[in-house]
């Protein structure tokens, strides 16, 4: 069967002239169904018709999910044939298996200076190097609070960059109420590799926070340090964050097959006016991957990944399900333990768009999720030129935050001439400028030429002192 797969394995790593690819497994538990009932019926009569019982329940869906561990000698298959024919059972479907993928993710990212995440060329493309100034016709003032849900492994909830940005986080594992994004030193799904997918989740709230700095961030622990999960425990994670206070949530993960379980939660989240945004993935594959798109008509942005020069990523999927594209390459952001890394895949591309919605949330709070929607892909850079074989497939095309944020009213979250992000130009970026002057380097580069020169340092001259 399917699977899940979290979406930043596929890491071109180009200094060494290499692609490492992740292949997607097939697997679902084998002894456990996810099951919901007719109005009026009771799981206890389920139980005695087939020996199931119960493992977990997951409500604040449309109707309850039951996680229902088998009997001995009835497989899935047969299971699901009976339930179809049970006029009892609304629906019986599969459990998949979340598993981390391969090769070791943990070995691609690359240590990074924070100065290199306050200045990638990310902050040009999305045209977020805006001087923040109030909306035309409307005076500066306190910004609405957006709470984004990390669907994740957790974030590093001591990190310098997130710590005063995080809202109480939620574990979905019953044995484990930690959502610290860190190494666990267990190999959970037996693959001989320990703790690859450890920092995926601080590395996308790092992102989420680039664009939306004034966001809420809201841990969701539904993967371990090894990725491993199910689509069942994604639900409780999705519902969780609805059902305490999100506003969008983000889904940087994926499978195959439409999850039953998973699609319900996403359908509750658009019910309650919340935006789910999910990765395309990382297949090089002519559809995204669920929930990006799914055989059901589901409300979620699906994010494809783009170079800087606007051309597919290599690693991308592309095609059915994809809304939008946004950089996935060699990205700069938070890791767990304090540090900063760079990491290639469309998991991080998503967490850019959630960033970008979160910010038009705050200037315009009213805005439904149809509308958010609406906004980014109106407002979306065409790059179907430049993928002739590609065109069609890559949705809107290329997310331009700044001109989304425009029209929402927003404010622009970075300061040119702001080095170091802590929002003023000042004598301290001047003396990172002059300690980089003239290098190839997007620090200390304010029109995004890629090196730090006579035209930057007049720039951040003009600015100097704003705030």
């Amino acid at each position: 069967m399917i699977k899940l797969l979290t979406q930043f394995a596929l890491l071109a790593i180009w200094g060494l002239g290499l692609a490492a690819y992740a292949t997607a497994g097939t697997t679902t538990l084998s002894d456990q169904a996810d099951v919901r009932l007719e109005q009026g019926e009771v799981i206890e009569d389920i139980h005695t018709t087939y020996g199931t019982l119960t493992l977990d329940v997951l409500t604040g869906t449309s109707q309850p999910h039951y996680l229902l561990q088998l009997p001995p000698g009835l497989s899935v298959a047969d299971f699901l044939i009976q339930a179809d024919a049970d006029a009892r059972i609304k629906s019986a479907d599969v459990v998949y298996e979340v598993g981390s993928p391969m090769p070791s993710t943990q070995s691609l990212f690359f240590p990074r200076a924070s100065l290199e995440y306050w200045n990638q060329p990310a902050r040009f493309i999305l045209d977020l190097n805006r001087e923040p100034v109030a909306p035309p016709g409307r005076a500066p003032g306190p910004v609405p609070s957006i709470v984004v849900a990390i669907v994740d492994t957790g974030i590093d909830t001591d990190h310098p960059l997130l710590i005063s940005s995080l809202a109480t986080g939620i574990s979905v594992f019953p044995d484990d109420p930690s959502v610290e994004d860190a190494p666990n030193g267990i190999d959970e799904d037996g693959d001989g590799l320990f703790d690859e997918v450890a920092g995926h989740g601080t590395f996308v709230a790092g992102l989420v926070h680039y664009v939306a700095p004034n966001a809420v961030l809201m841990p969701i622990r539904a993967m371990t340090s090894d990725g491993t999960s199910t689509s069942f425990l994604v639900a409780k994670g999705i519902t969780a964050a609805v059902l305490n206070g999100a506003h969008v949530i983000n889904v940087s993960l994926g499978t195959a097959g439409d999850a039953n379980v998973i699609a319900d939660a996403i359908e509750t989240a658009e019910g309650m006016g919340v935006l789910v945004v999910a990765a395309a993935g990382n297949d090089s594959a002519a559809a995204a991957q669920f929930p990006a798109q799914s055989s059901i008509e589901l409300s979620t942005i699906g994010v494809a990944g783009t170079q800087d020069n606007d051309v597919l990523a290599p690693f991308s999927n592309y095609g059915a399900g994809v809304s939008i594209c946004a950089p996935s390459e060699m990205l700069v952001s938070s890791f767990f333990g304090g540090e900063y890394r760079s990491a290639s895949g469309t998991s991080f591309s998503t967490a850019l768009v959630t960033g970008a919605a979160a910010r038009m949330l705050s200037a315009s709070p009213a805005l439904s999720p149809a509308q958010v929607r609406t906004l980014l892909a109106s407002t979306a850079v065409s790059i179907d030129a430049a993928n002739p074989g590609h065109a069609g497939e890559l949705g809107a095309g290329r997310l331009d935050a700044g001109a989304a944020l425009a029209q929402a009213g927003a404010t622009l979250p970075l300061l040119a001439g702001d080095f170091n992000g802590d929002g003023t130009s000042n004598l301290d970026d001047l003396n990172i400028f002059l300690s980089v002057f003239g290098q190839t380097t997007f620090v200390g580069d304010i029109n995004g030429d890629g090196a730090p020169n006579i035209d930057d340092l007049q720039l951040l001259l003009f600015g100097f002192g704003g705030q």
